[in-house]
């Protein structure tokens, strides 16, 4: 990004008690340049379906919700332990996404159909992003849909090139 001067990084830390509220997820992305300046913050709930199926609903980030990442990678365990998941504003964009299992390692994930609202694209009226999970990996990217609702394409997408893992001891489960 920028030439080279710059990435974009993303942080996905499991939140919250799951045996309290459930298995949840906070996203947060940013420019290395600006990193208490995200572009994108979610939290996101999973949702077993069957053993087979996960559906991931995405919900905004409250607006008084005023913590750095510096702040949440801390001590996300006390950050988290009060914090009302329930009071959490829907995505503006509705998010979900439906993930099914290929193989007992892979999982491949869609998000619902989303209006393109970018002007002078052509056939293209609607988008949606697509998700390749596995261990070592994370995969997405978009596909393109007509007005008809006929694919017309996707992107090679991108891989997560770096992931760091934070012990369950660290984030005290």
């Amino acid at each position: 990004v920028n030439e080279g001067k710059d990435s974009v990084m993303v942080y996905t830390l499991p939140v919250g008690d799951p045996n309290r509220h459930g298995h949840w997820l906070y996203v947060y992305q940013y420019l290395t340049t600006l990193p208490d300046e995200p572009i994108y913050t979610a939290f996101v709930n999973m949702k077993e379906i069957n053993r087979d199926s996960i559906v991931a609903i995405y919900y905004d980030q409250p607006e008084d919700f005023e913590y750095t990442m510096e702040d949440i990678l801390e001590d996300p365990k006390d950050l988290f332990r009060e914090f009302d998941f329930e009071k959490l504003p829907p995505s503006s964009e509705g998010e979900v996404v439906h993930y099914e299992r290929e193989t007992p390692l892979k999982f491949h994930g869609r998000s619902q159909l989303i209006e393109e609202k970018r002007e002078n694209m052509g056939k293209i009226k609607f988008n949606r992003d697509y998700y390749i999970i596995t261990p070592g990996n994370y995969h997405f990217g978009k596909e393109w849909y007509s007005g008809s609702k006929k694919m017309l394409g996707r992107n090679s997408g991108a891989y997560l090139i770096r992931q760091s893992m934070l012990s369950s001891d660290y984030l005290g489960r």
